[in-house]
């Protein structure tokens, strides 16, 4: 079943962002091999999250260039219905660049992105409101 995306709301820290018109979220399990310079881990493989978040919009209000390298928790969620969301990503999200585009006679567009650095088990889990 499609999920509509409209009701999609976006808080990073106790900021929530506006007029965030496109979202790309791309994520991956890496795998690492400690060095054998580690006595403690030498040859072991861990496993972590990897990705990144994209955000694009109409609106800078609550992300500012001087903001880039901080980390808080972003939360993004989408309306099921009127009793029900969707949680489609919670965790921390190290705010890591802005790009701004614009056309003559259009709107500017930032796009705002984030590396995933932790997931919480609260993503992809369907909440009552």
């Amino acid at each position: 079943m499609a999920i509509p995306a409209q009701g999609l709301t976006f808080t990073w820290g106790s900021t929530t962002l506006q007029e965030v018109q496109e979202l790309d979220i791309s994520q991956a399990l890496q795998t690492t091999t400690a060095p054998t310079t580690n006595r403690l881990a030498a040859g072991r493989s861990f496993f972590q999250l990897t990705g990144e978040i994209t955000l694009t919009g109409l609106s800078m209000t609550g992300l500012k260039p001087a903001q880039i390298g901080f980390a808080r928790t972003l939360l993004i969620t989408v309306r099921l219905n009127a009793t029900q969301r969707l949680v489609l990503w919670h965790g921390v999200a190290q705010y890591s660049g802005q790009v701004t585009r614009a056309t003559v006679n259009g709107a500017v567009q930032l796009a705002h992105r984030f590396t995933l650095l932790s997931v919480s088990s609260r993503a992809g889990n369907i909440e009552t409101i």
